[in-house]
């Protein structure tokens, strides 16, 4: 029992290691640490053990539980550290913004203007 638990601690942290979004390590953790994991089913199989063997068993269940969990902090803190978008530069000028539009009259006029053109008339100030 005790090798297949160093077995497990080896998986474990080998998959760990492996993980670098915050999604991934989300997965590892259910799949390890999580209510019906991989770690759970090791606690199961404890009760299957002889009377003497139980003692051993379980101090090294423990020890690969807090190995695991502390070894999820970490990587957590790691994967946690990154931005996750794009750095954007702050003293960059932004995107050039639109001058704006003409009145709704100025449109109207114009229009009229172009229309008496094409007929024959101009436009005369004074």
């Amino acid at each position: 029992m005790l090798a297949e638990l160093d077995a497990l601690q080896t998986s474990a942290i080998t998959s760990l290691a492996a993980t670098s979004a915050p999604a991934a390590l989300e997965a590892w953790r259910v799949e390890w640490l999580g209510a019906s994991g991989r770690l759970k089913d090791a606690m199961a199989a404890l009760k299957a053990l002889p009377g003497a063997e139980k003692p051993a068993a379980g101090k090294r269940l423990n020890e690969l539980k807090a190995a695991l969990e502390a070894a999820f902090a970490e990587r957590k803190s790691i994967v946690g550290a990154r931005p996750s978008g794009p750095i954007v530069d702050v003293t960059e000028p932004g995107a050039a913004c639109g001058l704006g539009r003409q009145h709704v009259l100025t449109r109207t006029i114009d229009g009229i203007v172009d229309v008496f053109g094409r007929m024959g008339f101009s436009v005369v100030e004074g």
